[in-house]
């Protein structure tokens, strides 16, 4: 994250402290997670947000509803977190 120097030394760290959560089985903090990567990371951070997202789709089907529903909303304002997976 040192290719990022003109953002906040509190902003890297609360990026930095949520990446692990991103590989946590437990789908709705994964959600939490890549939603506030969504808000608040810069286009970099954000492609590894869609990774978790695309990964959990593995899930049982109603997980898959309300991850793909959460991947369209993301997808229209920012589709470069998903392009790599399409």
């Amino acid at each position: 994250m040192d290719t990022l120097p003109d953002m906040d030394g509190d902003h890297r760290l609360l990026l930095s402290a949520l990446s692990p959560l991103l590989n946590c089985r437990n789908y709705q903090v994964v959600l939490a997670v890549v939603s506030l990567f969504f808000y608040v990371a810069p286009a970099s951070e954000a492609q590894r947000a869609g990774r978790a997202m695309v990964r959990i789709l593995r899930s049982p089907p109603e997980v898959q509803f309300l991850v793909l529903g959460a991947i369209v909303t993301m997808a229209s304002k920012r589709p470069s977190m998903f392009a790599q997976y399409v």
